[in-house]
């Protein structure tokens, strides 16, 4: 479960069954390594066993005039802003994580992945 600190450059997590919490310092834009992450779970005891079942999920990125948005067709309401498509990249990826974890606490199916990006040309 993520905590959310308005103002600070920190972002703090805590399992929702186990005492104790992680906190990872610096700007939510940045990410961490998935080793960092991996590790840190295993410490703290969290079961990874969901991380191993990976799914690719398809992303539709716009330009928003002063920045880019991301969303995810399969995952309905999750959206990432950012300056670049590295940033709205590595948001994203926070983003469906989150989603995942929260519609796993509440006992929810996790939605499988069905969109596909196809390109098309036309004359204009």
């Amino acid at each position: 479960m993520r905590i959310s600190q308005p103002g600070r450059n920190r972002r703090q997590f805590k399992h929702p069954i186990k005492p104790g919490r992680v906190t990872i310092s610096g700007k939510p834009s940045h990410t961490v390594p998935p080793g960092t992450l991996r590790s840190f779970r295993k410490q703290a005891g969290w079961d990874d066993s969901r991380g191993s079942a990976m799914r690719r999920y398809g992303i539709a990125v716009e330009d928003a005039r002063s920045n880019l948005a991301a969303y995810v067709p399969d995952l309905p309401g999750q959206v990432a802003t950012g300056e670049s498509e590295e940033e709205v990249g590595c948001l994203i990826r926070e983003v469906i994580a989150l989603h995942l974890e929260g519609l796993e606490e509440d006992g929810l199916p996790i939605p499988e992945p069905s969109s596909r990006v196809k390109y098309v040309e036309v004359d204009a």
